[in-house]
């Protein structure tokens, strides 16, 4: 064997492992591939999850708009009741070492004659504010994804 014939005898033989490297390659590559029926299931569950985020997104709609109803129902309700809440009180006398003085209402108005408060104000703002704060916990709650 000369050694041109050597060297071409070493070169076909690393084309033959360069190809069958290729071809081993591919082959792996061809087993490791996504099939149709795999990618069938995932627009399924798209699909699936677009329809399920459509009706979170419309309980969430409808829910923030029973929440504003609520809430401006409850406003006329509060604004409707103007029937005062009196409270009598005695006058204020002066602190002595054995009485405490005598707060008048924070909130309301006052008729220091009579010693009588009207505190419908006060229970108007209670009101307004847990109301308020009830709707939105409502809301919350019926916003929830079910």
């Amino acid at each position: 064997m000369t050694p041109a014939q050597v060297l071409s005898l070493i070169r076909d033989a690393a084309i033959l492992l360069a190809l069958a490297f290729v071809c081993y390659r591919i082959y792996e590559d061809g087993a490791q591939s996504v099939k149709s029926q795999d990618m069938t299931a995932v627009v399924a569950e798209i699909k699936s999850n677009a329809a399920k985020e459509d009706a979170w997104r419309l309980q969430s709609d409808q829910a923030n708009a029973q929440r504003s109803k609520e809430i401006s129902d409850l406003k006329a309700n509060i604004d409707a009741n103007k029937r005062p809440v009196i409270i009598v009180q005695p006058p204020a006398q002066s602190p002595g070492p054995d009485k405490l003085p005598v707060a008048a209402a924070s909130t309301g108005t006052a008729d220091t004659a009579s010693g009588q408060v009207d505190i419908r104000p006060g229970i108007n703002a209670f009101e307004d504010y847990y109301e308020t704060a009830l709707a939105n916990c409502r809301d919350a709650i019926a916003s929830w994804p079910q």
